[in-house]
């Protein structure tokens, strides 16, 4: 598929675009002329982004916004269709990612990243929900993880959020589908990001960034239902989610041991 003929003119909105894959993302699309809206926290490095993609030849809206905040979210939604009278893809990729072994998890942080990588995931997408049934056409993506495959050590909120992402995305796909509405759920291993560049851990199949901005175009311009990345990292955790609970256990814990100091005293 011509990804530059299929961008072309499209309105895409991408969350998290200051940084990480909503960046690259938007900066690997805009020369194909995809009008792009950008929404993100941080407003200077929004601005930032926005502006190398109108370097690259792209209309760009940009647009400070938290997708946690259901308003805000609302606000968003109005504003692109005032600007362009229609959405044809709506990226929410706007996730965090924080260490939270059971020893010693902050229950303000476990609610911090289930309001942003559930709860913002559906403020991002449900508002254009009825525009794009009015257009019957658009493109819902859903940034979920393979981390949401099973529980790990130390990413109880992060599994379980994206987890939660996969099975909402999976239930609006049914829903929409008669309508000409895609829902698309991407599954991305560990890819070389600001986020991930703050572990402190090896990470098996660590991919560049772009290559991760390439798979996921390609998907949404395919409508590929679910696409998951990297390939060896999806064998593995496709195996280890067959595995029984116990076997799971040992062999997990073989490759993400718990550090010592958080173990339990006796």
């Amino acid at each position: 598929m011509d990804l530059n003929s299929f961008y072309k003119d499209k309105v895409v909105l991408i969350t998290g675009a200051s940084s990480g894959i909503g960046e690259d993302l938007a900066l690997f699309l805009a020369p194909m002329g995809a009008r792009l809206v950008l929404v993100a926290r941080r407003q200077e490095k929004l601005e930032e982004v926005a502006e190398s993609c109108r370097a690259a030849g792209s209309k760009v809206l940009a647009l400070t916004a938290d997708v946690a905040d259901q308003s805000q979210m609302e606000g968003v939604k109005n504003a692109v269709i005032e600007a362009f009278d229609r959405i044809d893809v709506v990226v929410a990729n706007a996730g965090i990612g924080l260490a939270d072994f059971a020893q010693r998890m902050r229950l303000d942080q476990h609610r911090q990243t289930i309001e942003v990588n559930v709860i913002g995931l559906a403020n991002t997408l449900i508002p254009f929900v009825d525009k794009m049934m009015e257009q019957r056409s658009g493109a819902l993506v859903g940034l979920s993880s393979l981390a949401g495959y099973r529980g790990m050590s130390g990413s109880a909120s992060y599994c379980a959020s994206k987890s939660a992402a996969w099975v909402f995305m999976e239930s609006i796909r049914l829903d929409l589908k008669s309508y000409g509405i895609k829902a698309c759920t991407i599954h991305p291993g560990f890819i070389k990001t600001p986020m991930t560049d703050k572990n402190r851990f090896k990470m098996p199949f660590l991919m560049d960034v772009r290559e991760a901005s390439v798979i996921i175009a390609r998907a949404i311009a395919k409508g590929r239902p679910v696409t998951a990345f990297p390939w060896q990292m999806k064998l593995f955790l496709g195996f280890m989610k067959r595995l029984p609970t116990t076997l799971y256990d040992f062999l997990m814990l073989k490759v993400f041991p718990v550090p010592l100091k958080l173990q339990p005293k006796d």
